[in-house]
């Protein structure tokens, strides 16, 4: 009798669960400020002077930079306030200052904290000259010539730093000159004369 052995071989089923990455969407955003904040604190002014007109036969003192005719300077950072050129007899003019001249003070607020800010003044022109307030074409300007503007920091110079708020000052100072235009038929008269300046900043 043979015994018979029955061999049952049964399937082996492996059963693979592919590995799946879920990609997911997710937002970057940005808020913009491009402006920043630029305030007159303090008013520039070079006070009261006692100024008489060039006659005009030395040079034409036009928002140029010349020397010729009697100027009067602030100084930005110190408020000290020269003059120079310009004597009655020499037909310069003459620019004599009576005190209550004033740095001007621009203040910049809402930057980046600590960010250094570059400051760039307008050098001026005729449209920036001192007019009296009557508007009289007759009555001559007062030239202004050249414009300051310094950091109020520990550099003094062209950039600002900004403090931890983000806000830091601006100090401004100039040049200006009595008119030898002929097309001034007239003198200086007493009253306020105003002109303009223009001051930017930029990271």
């Amino acid at each position: 009798m043979k015994n018979l052995t029955k061999l049952t071989l049964g399937a082996l089923t492996l059963s693979f669960a592919a590995a799946q990455a879920n990609a997911e969407t997710f937002n970057a955003t940005a808020e913009i400020s491009n402006a920043i904040s630029l305030t007159e604190t303090t008013p520039f002014s070079i006070g009261t002077v006692f100024i008489t007109k060039a006659d005009g036969t030395i040079g034409d003192n036009a928002n140029a930079g010349a020397t010729d005719a009697a100027q009067i300077n602030i100084d930005a950072l110190t408020g000290a306030v020269t003059t120079g050129n310009g004597t009655t007899d020499t037909g310069d003019g003459a620019v004599t200052p009576l005190g209550g001249e004033q740095v001007g003070v621009l203040t910049v607020t809402g930057a980046a904290p600590f960010a250094d800010l570059v400051i760039t003044a307008t050098t001026p022109t005729a449209a920036n000259d001192l007019v009296h307030s009557s508007a009289n074409p007759a009555i001559p300007t007062i030239n202004f010539l050249a414009l300051t503007a310094i950091a109020d920091d520990a550099d003094n110079g062209g950039t600002l730093t900004l403090d931890a708020s983000g806000n830091g000052n601006i100090l401004i100072g100039g040049e200006f000159g009595a008119s030898d235009r002929a097309t001034f038929t007239g003198t200086y008269a007493d009253g306020t004369y105003t002109g303009t300046y223009s001051v930017s900043v930029s990271y």
